[in-house]
C-alpha cells in the first residue's frame, strides 16, 4: 500500500479547515490575477521611436616622401598611415567629408571648418594657445549620397619650431604640448520631409614624437539623431497569467467545497490503515537497528490465545503492540531486535523472555504481508539462499551484550531493513 497516500488522507483529516482556508485563498488570488488580466489590465507606457537622421563625417589624411630613405621612394604617397615620419613626410594632408543619410533631402546646406590648435597646458591650466584655420567649405542643396568636403595641409615641422619659439620668448615651458585639428561643421535642411539643423564639433589629437607624428583618430566621425514619442497602450500578459489565474481560482473552488461537503470521515484512516502506517514509519525511521535473521524451529511453539506469556521452548513469550514498543524495549533491555525471517516477527531476546511485535497485513490485501519487509518489493531469499544468518551466528545471549562507555552497545554484523 502506497504510504505517502495514508499520510496525505491523515493530514486532510487533522489539518482540514487549515486546507480548505490555503483553497479559499487560492480562490481570491485566482480571482484577482484573472480580474487584472482580462477585465482590468491596466495600462503601460513606453518610449518609441518617432523620428531619426544621421549626419556622416569622413576624415581621410596622407603624406607626400620628400627625403631620401632606405625605404619609401622619394615623391611616394603615405595615406591613412598610423604613423609618419617627420624627416621623410613633414606636410600631412588631409580631406574631411560631411554630409547626411536619408531618403530625400530639400535645400540641405553643409558648412565646414577645419582649424589646427597648438599649446601648452595641463589638467588645470592653458599657458598659452595659437590657432589657425586651415580650411573652409560650404555647400548648398545636398543630395542624401552627396557631402561638402574641405581639404588642408599642415607642416609638422614648422608647427614644432613655433612652439619651440615660443617657449624659448617665453623662457619657460609649462604645461605639455598638445597639437589637435578641430573640425566644426553645421547642416540645415529638409531631411525625409523633416526640417533638420545640427552644428558638431570633432576634434582630433596630433600626437608629435619628435621624429614622428600620428593622428590618435581617424575614420568615421558621425552622429545619429533620435525623436522618441511617449506612448500608452493597454498592458498584455503571456500564456502563464492568462491560464494560470482561472486555473487556479479553479482548483482552489473545488478543493474548497470538495473538502466542506465531503465529511472527513470518508477519507480519515481506519485503524488497519493507521495501525499500518504506524508501523512503516517506524520502519523507515529506525529499521537500520532491526537484524534480520532466522530463529531455530525447536525452540518455538506456539503460542495459547489469551496468554501473555507462552512457554516456547526453553523461553516465554510476550507479546508487543508496535514495532516501536519492540525497538524501544530493546534499546532500555540493551538487547537484540531482530526480524524472524521465516514467522514474519520481530523479536526482543533476553534471558527469560522472547518479546514478539507481529506485524500487520496491509489493508485490503488477502495475504500476510512478509514481516521482514512491511510489504516491500525487495523480500529476501528463501533460508537455504544463505543471505541470511543463522540463529548461533546472529543472536548472541543477551548477558554477552555490555553497555559501552559511550551509551552504544556492542556492534554485531547487521543487515539493515528498509
Amino acid at each position: 500500500m502506497d504510504t505517502q497516500r495514508l499520510r496525505v488522507r491523515r493530514h486532510l483529516v487533522s489539518y482540514r479547515w487549515l486546507v480548505i482556508g490555503i483553497c479559499l485563498l487560492a480562490v481570491v488570488g485566482g480571482a484577482w490575477v484573472t480580474y487584472g488580466t482580462y477585465v482590468d489590465p491596466g495600462e503601460e507606457t513606453h518610449q518609441q521611436l518617432e523620428d531619426s537622421w544621421t549626419t556622416t563625417g569622413v576624415l581621410t589624411h596622407s603624406a607626400v616622401v620628400e627625403a631620401e630613405n632606405t625605404v619609401y621612394p622619394v615623391g611616394s604617397r603615405l595615406s591613412n598611415q598610423p604613423l609618419y615620419y617627420t624627416r621623410l613626410s613633414p606636410t600631412l594632408e588631409g580631406e574631411f567629408d560631411a554630409g547626411y543619410r536619408g531618403t530625400t533631402g530639400d535645400d540641405v546646406s553643409v558648412d565646414l571648418e577645419v582649424t589646427l590648435r597648438w599649446e601648452s597646458s595641463d589638467d588645470e591650466h592653458t599657458y598659452w594657445r595659437e590657432t589657425e584655420t586651415l580650411a573652409t567649405a560650404s555647400e548648398s542643396g545636398l543630395d542624401p549620397d552627396e557631402s561638402a568636403t574641405a581639404a588642408f595641409e599642415f607642416n609638422v615641422s614648422e608647427i614644432e619650431n613655433r612652439m619651440d619659439a615660443i617657449e624659448s620668448d617665453l623662457g619657460a615651458s609649462p604645461g605639455d604640448r598638445q597639437v589637435v585639428l578641430e573640425i566644426e561643421r553645421e547642416i540645415e535642411g529638409t531631411v525625409d520631409g523633416t526640417q533638420r539643423s545640427t552644428t558638431e564639433s570633432t576634434t582630433i589629437e596630433v600626437d608629435l614624437d619628435g621624429n614622428t607624428y600620428s593622428l590618435t583618430e581617424d575614420g568615421s566621425f558621425g552622429e545619429t539623431y533620435e525623436q522618441y514619442e511617449t506612448v500608452t497602450q493597454t498592458r498584455t500578459y503571456g500564456l502563464e497569467r492568462r491560464a494560470g489565474g482561472p486555473l487556479l481560482a479553479l482548483v482552489g473552488l473545488v478543493g474548497a467545497i470538495g473538502l466542506t461537503v465531503v465529511p472527513p470521515s470518508r477519507y480519515e484512516l481506519s485503524p488497519a490503515e493507521a495501525e499500518w502506517l504506524a508501523y512503516r514509519e517506524t520502519l523507515e525511521e529506525q529499521g537500520s537497528l532491526v537484524t534480520r535473521t532466522r530463529l531455530p524451529a525447536d525452540d518455538v511453539t506456539e503460542a495459547t490465545p489469551g496468554d501473555d506469556t507462552t512457554e516456547m521452548g526453553r523461553k516465554q513469550q510476550a507479546p508487543l503492540e508496535s514495532l516501536e514498543a519492540a525497538i524501544q524495549l530493546a534499546i532500555d533491555l540493551e538487547a537484540p531486535i531482530l526480524e524472524d525471517v521465516d514467522r514474519d516477527w520481530y523479536v526482543v531476546l533476553t534471558d527469560d523472555l522472547w518479546y514478539v511485535y507481529e506485524p500487520p497485513s496491509p489493508p485490503h490485501e488477502g495475504e500476510q504481508t512478509n514481516a521482514l519487509n512491511g510489504g516491500r518489493d525487495d523480500a529476501p531469499e528463501s533460508a537455504d539462499s544463505g543471505t541470511v544468518t543463522s540463529f548461533d551466528e546472529s543472536i548472541p545471549d543477551a548477558t554477552t551484550r555490555t553497555k559501552e562507555s559511550d551509551g552504544k552497545t556492542n556492534e554485531s554484523p547487521k543487515e539493515t531493513g528498509d
